[in-house]
């Protein structure tokens, strides 16, 4: 799937905490070269969560380890 696909197939409410999720992720991570690793636990955040409570242990917990994905 392409970016594209991806985002036009998210529901609205799945739109906003991404687009919450990739804010909260860019201010307190986006310094550290790792935007492959930001973009892509948004996605999986977004997915599976309605609000962004949580989002930054669980980045800290499976995406952020040496800037691994």
């Amino acid at each position: 799937m392409t970016k594209d696909t991806v985002l036009s197939s998210m529901t609205e409410q799945e739109l906003k905490v991404r687009e919450r999720a990739l804010l909260i992720l860019l201010k307190e991570f986006g310094g550290e070269k790792n935007n492959k690793a930001i973009y892509n636990c948004a996605e999986d955040w977004c997915k599976k969560q309605v609000t962004t409570n949580g989002l930054v242990s669980y980045y800290k917990a499976y995406y952020n380890q040496h800037g691994q994905t």
